[in-house]
């Protein structure tokens, strides 16, 4: 199966004189999650198959981002700001809704019906993170990716589905792209959860100025840990290799 990179050949990328990344002359300047990692994975993207319709979307996004981007629209509409904003998870888009970043990644998430609502919020959170990189690699954006799904060796040099890079499970992902299969199925029948419940707090809070709902400060560093994610037992029907690699519970 050929290899492709997120990128496509002619997309001018380029570096300035302080390792910021501009395309085509937009320059990132904005922090969303300030860190240590400065290395040239900043700047590398993994893998993707060719002629997944997956990939296809989650590139046509990436490539309409940045054309806003390049238009003048700025960094923060494009991208979000903030607590994470669901709002489009409750409703569908209306006329003056932005079209940016977490929009997208709520609408993305709606195919997962079948998945906890708490994970539903995770795969948000997630998305528009991953998505913030893919749009603007550079060391600002990949700092804000969560350590549990920054990408990982195996993402790097073995092409797979953009969809695999969204789950928070880094030793899934690595089963996935070395051996492609139907993942969705035994996934979800093993019930992977984030363990979040209301004794913890709230997962959403209201703006009380915009009214529109966001995760809260605590579910977003908790989904972050990566001992805070599990699945049933299950889940060694299909990945046997998986045992002593995550959480497991009794259940499912």
């Amino acid at each position: 199966m050929p290899a492709l990179s997120y990128e496509k050949p002619n997309e001018k990328l380029r570096f300035s004189e302080t390792n910021t990344m501009q395309i085509n002359g937009t320059r990132g300047h904005r922090s969303f999650m300030r860190g240590s990692d400065c290395s040239l994975r900043a700047f590398t993207l993994p893998l993707i198959c060719p002629g997944d319709p997956i990939n296809e979307m989650v590139i046509s996004f990436r490539d309409g981002a940045r054309d806003l981007l390049k238009s003048g629209v700025s960094l923060e509409s494009v991208m979000g700001s903030g607590l994470t904003d669901v709002e489009l998870l409750f409703r569908l888009r209306q006329p003056d809704d932005e079209w940016n970043v977490p929009g997208w990644a709520c609408e993305m998430t709606w195919g997962l019906q079948d998945v906890d609502w708490h994970v539903q919020l995770a795969e948000v959170f997630m998305r528009v993170r991953f998505m913030r990189w893919l749009i603007l690699p550079n060391e600002d954006t990949f700092a804000g990716i969560p350590g549990i799904l920054r990408p990982t060796t195996a993402q790097m040099r073995f092409p797979h589905s953009v969809a695999i890079d969204f789950l928070p499970i880094p030793t899934v992902r690595n089963v996935l792209v070395r051996r492609p299969q139907d993942w969705h199925t035994p996934l979800i029948r093993s019930k992977y959860s984030c363990n979040w419940n209301d004794a913890l707090g709230p997962a959403i809070v209201t703006d009380p100025v915009t009214g529109r709902r966001h995760l809260s400060e605590q579910f977003e560093k908790h989904i972050c840990v990566y001992q805070n994610w599990s699945a049933g037992k299950s889940i060694l029907e299909t990945w046997p290799e998986l045992s002593g690699e995550m959480r497991l519970d009794k259940a499912a």
